[in-house]
């Protein structure tokens, strides 16, 4: 979107601005749904976190020493 715009600036042709405002709403909406789903995905993370952390413990404390 940057480079239609810059295009747009550069040559003042209506078509750019055109192609900016249609895929302007298409990423709206797919920012919208990727904030919601995230959102989802965080408080589900939150409450599972005890019982992840208990089962994988032995496991990923050993790869996390060895990184360190």
């Amino acid at each position: 979107m940057s480079v239609v715009y810059a295009l747009y600036w550069r040559t003042g042709r209506e078509t750019y601005l055109q192609m900016i405002r249609f895929w302007r709403c298409i990423f709206a909406v797919g920012f919208a749904i990727g904030v919601a789903a995230g959102a989802v995905i965080t408080f589900q993370m939150g409450l599972n976190w005890g019982v992840y952390g208990a089962k994988t413990g032995p496991i990923t404390s050993r790869s996390s020493a060895w990184r360190s």
